[in-house]
């Protein structure tokens, strides 16, 4: 298991290959990554959650936001109202 920037990701080696892949599991979004170090790891999963915002119309940090809050939805949890300066 992997976390980075409030994402949560299940991650494996295949030791054939000599990578890593995995794959978001805190967000209805599908996102995957590979990578050879935990640098590449970082770094995939950077850009494919910007993909993923930009084909929402979204920023990142609205992304990320929307994907907290339903996730939290899928819980029955409500998020706290935040207020923004």
């Amino acid at each position: 298991m992997m976390k980075y920037k409030g994402y949560i990701a299940n991650v494996e080696y295949d030791d054939e290959n000599k990578v890593f892949s995995g794959m978001v599991i805190n967000t209805r979004t599908v996102i995957t990554f590979q990578g050879t170090t935990v640098q590449e790891l970082e770094t995939e999963l950077h850009q494919d959650a910007a993909v993923a915002a930009v084909e929402l119309g979204l920023s990142l940090n609205s992304f990320v936001e929307k994907s907290v809050i339903d996730e939290l939805a899928m819980l029955g949890r409500r998020p706290r109202q935040v207020v923004k300066a």
